[in-house]
């Protein structure tokens, strides 16, 4: 359960928590309002990252390698094959009223751990053969939330400069099966805006513009863009793309 702390000015200003990293002050913070009234907390990266961050998408190998920066000020310890820390110097910096003892073994604890059965050992290893498992998919999770997003992010910018708004469900299809890439990303957005300018999308107010998700099927960023006198650029994709600066520039010069 989480609980109210107190953090002081000095938090800021102390040289060793100041120079931690933005999300190691945070956890670190995180790790005190859910620390129990002795200072004492399960350390286990899944557990913290539930509690302290389940609105952010951070991987798990990331909270350990925060857990890293607050080494110095926690003292780490392991009872009966579970891992707990408690937080140095809490009851100076703390003031509890009516403190409530806790649930979680004692430091001193640790110097006695009984020596386990073959068929308890058989147990907690598939119990942590579950947790890297669960760990796995938690991590695949995140990714494939994070894929979404970068997906619907760079469509958003495609769809903002293409001059027709029609199908919006159908273009979206099309980009999810298309699952470009940053550079065919960066590829495509140039050659819409430079078929923007073509004669074909401009005339009879925009009446050949293709549908997007027409477009994107088709991957018409690969056609040929006349720029005038006979001549005219593709934007076929071969993992350099083109230069929109340079077919402007090449179609500036041939209306001279």
């Amino acid at each position: 359960m989480a609980r109210n702390r107190m953090i002081k000015p000095d938090f800021w200003s102390d040289e060793k928590t100041g120079n931690l990293s933005d999300r190691a002050k945070l956890l670190y913070i995180g790790m005190l309002n859910f620390a129990d009234d002795e200072g004492l907390i399960r350390y286990n990266p899944t557990y913290l990252r539930s509690c302290i961050f389940p609105y952010h998408d951070i991987l798990i190998k990331d909270i350990k390698t925060t857990l890293k920066e607050l080494e110095q000020f926690l003292y780490v310890y392991t009872v009966n094959n579970q891992t707990y820390a408690r937080l140095k110097n809490f009851k100076r910096h703390q003031v509890i009223n009516k403190p409530q003892p806790t649930k979680l073994p004692l430091p001193d604890d640790s110097r006695s751990v009984p020596v386990a059965l073959p068929e308890q050992v058989s147990t907690k290893v598939k119990e942590k053969e579950k947790e890297k498992v669960k760990e796995k998919e938690d991590n695949n999770i995140v990714q494939q939330k994070n894929v979404e997003r970068i997906a619907f992010e760079s469509f958003s910018q495609f769809w903002s400069i293409y001059p027709k708004h029609i199908g919006k469900q159908k273009a979206i299809s099309a980009w999810k099966k298309l699952k470009p890439d940053a550079e065919l990303i960066d590829v495509i957005l140039r050659s819409v805006d430079v078929q923007k300018q073509s004669e074909q999308w401009q005339k009879d107010n925009g009446q050949f513009i293709p549908l997007p998700a027409t477009w994107l099927n088709g991957k018409r960023w690969e056609d040929e863009i006349p720029i005038g006198n006979g001549k005219s650029v593709s934007h076929k994709y071969d993992g350099f793309g083109v230069k929109l600066e340079d077919v402007l520039k090449e179609k500036e010069n041939t209306n001279v």
